[in-house]
């Protein structure tokens, strides 16, 4: 094993016991090692390569859904992860131009354009291109760095549970910061293991149990992840996944939510929202 840290470019890792990527499709394991230097966290081998994650990311949809409701139970229950983001948008003052990158059903691309953005998204899965094109959004099926991509042209770029999936890491925030303008912002979240619930669920955590993230971010690897591609970092907040349903009994949602605010506040849940605006 000759394992080099992808942001800081240590060589010093150590491997994490009780943790594990469990993939959906093999029900492989794969063991996580943790950078010693930057606190990164990468599952050796990788659940999946470049070849295969078309395929991955497609499996994760219906593919016989023919529409997207964002009047339904489940969306109006399952939108309220994204209201975070409306916040930072509002605290910072942002408006213009909005590129939501694995954009998935749309929601952030709903919020956004309800608040007066100019929105586009990237989806790698063709499906729900289709849907979200019959909805009105403009939505691309390539990658970062295609050439119909204008660069210095948003004013915020947004990525919901999509870093942990990416392997070249700085690639793909290099790109992210030629797409934007001057001062632009980046907002996005993702899966942080260092919190107390992953700690208890283990391998029934959601970033764990599925075998699609390739990394765990450290709030220090967040920070040198983010010098390293021209970014300076506004604001970095730990909350909680909302693990209600929408069919939940209200006395359950209080009580989960409750908890969930308590272990938030003590800086200890299991997601992490990121702030950051381009510097060059």
């Amino acid at each position: 094993m000759n394992l080099q840290c992808k942001i800081c470019k240590s060589r010093n890792f150590r491997k994490l016991y009780f943790f594990h990527e469990t993939s959906k499709e093999n029900h492989k394991r794969y063991s996580l090692y943790k950078c010693s230097s930057c606190g990164l966290i990468i599952p050796y081998p990788h659940p999946y390569t470049e070849d295969t994650k078309i395929e991955v990311y497609n499996r994760d949809y219906n593919k016989n859904e023919t529409k997207i409701d964002y009047d339904s139970p489940y969306s109006r229950h399952y939108i309220k992860n994204f209201i975070p983001y409306l916040s930072y948008i509002n605290k910072y003052k942002i408006r213009g131009n909005h590129l939501d990158v694995g954009c998935g059903l749309g929601y952030l691309l709903h919020l956004c354009k309800l608040n007066g953005f100019k929105t586009e998204g990237i989806e790698l899965n063709k499906q729900l291109v289709k849907l979200l094109n019959k909805k009105g959004f403009k939505v691309h099926d390539k990658e970062l760095g295609s050439p119909e991509y204008h660069n210095n042209y948003y004013d915020l770029i947004t990525a919901n549970h999509v870093l942990e999936h990416i392997d070249n890491i700085n690639d793909f925030l290099k790109n992210i910061n030629n797409l934007l303008k001057n001062n632009g912002y980046l907002i996005f979240a993702c899966p942080y293991i260092n919190g107390i619930i992953p700690k208890i669920l283990r391998t029934k955590w959601y970033g764990q149990g599925f075998g699609t993230h390739l990394n765990f971010f450290s709030i220090k690897s967040i920070k040198k992840l983010l010098k390293n591609n021209g970014f300076k970092l506004v604001e970095i907040k730990i909350n909680s996944m909302d693990y209600t349903t929408y069919n939940m009994p209200h006395f359950f949602k209080l009580i989960i939510r409750t908890v969930s605010k308590l272990i938030s506040n003590m800086g200890l849940g299991d997601n992490i929202f990121v702030v950051a605006k381009k510097t060059n």
